[in-house]
């Protein structure tokens, strides 16, 4: 029975590692796309930005130009109402064209440092794609390793658990299901050593080497050390 146990803990060993190297897998996955998607905003970021620089400058240019027009208008007129009235449209146009020219050097700032992040972005994401595709691959062939030992320790632990006898084998089926993959535990003096219960005088002094107990608390079979 104890080789049985040494069996299905080698199972639950292998079978832990290789869904450990499935989550890492996930993990890096998971990484390698929060990154791409980070990447993509930046892109779409500074792409943004700098559309509405372009357009921050066509209405410069247009605002220039009237800005001009409305200069050369003016010294054509003689009335003090119409130049009152022209010079608060260009008093207004000048405030605009300095805002807009403030607007357009606040952005171009920020153009130049989402570019810089960007280009960091790419960098990091081209060489976690290299490392990541590396890493995958190596965790892959460790799954398929582990699979193939935890399967072999699977057929040999089913095979030596035919030679029980039906009652003790089903127990012993129940228990490590139910158990946390421990059927059997070692008996130290009156102490099950898993559950750290004392048994009755009676099952510890009954004990032989060779042969089985059970813990009256946990329900573990039980064997002289």
């Amino acid at each position: 029975m104890l080789d049985l146990q040494d069996l299905w803990n080698s199972v639950m060993k292998l079978e832990a590692e290789a869904e450990r190297s499935r989550k890492s897998i996930a993990l890096w996955e998971s990484r390698n796309r929060e990154l791409a998607a980070e990447t993509a905003k930046a892109e779409n970021d500074y792409k943004n930005i700098n559309l509405k620089i372009k357009q921050e400058e066509l209405d410069l240019t247009s605002i220039e130009s009237r800005i001009e027009k409305s200069e050369t208008r003016r010294n054509m007129l003689k009335s003090e109402r119409e130049l009152e009235a022209l010079d608060s449209e260009l008093s207004r146009l000048r405030e605009d064209r300095d805002s807009r020219e403030t607007s357009v050097f606040t952005m171009m700032e920020k153009s130049d440092e989402l570019k810089t992040r960007l280009d960091e972005l790419k960098v990091e994401l081209a060489e976690s794609e290299v490392q990541t595709a590396r890493d995958i691959e190596s965790l892959k062939q460790k799954i398929v390793t582990l699979t193939g030992e935890s399967q072999a320790a699977r057929k040999n632990f089913s095979e030596l658990r035919e030679s029980l006898s039906p009652a003790v084998k089903s127990r012993f089926e129940k228990l490590i299901v139910s158990k946390d993959g421990i059927a059997i535990a070692k008996l130290n003096g009156e102490t099950c050593t898993h559950c750290n219960c004392l048994v009755p005088s009676s099952v510890a002094s009954g004990l032989q080497k060779n042969s089985y107990a059970t813990c009256t608390n946990c329900g573990r079979f039980l064997y002289q050390g």
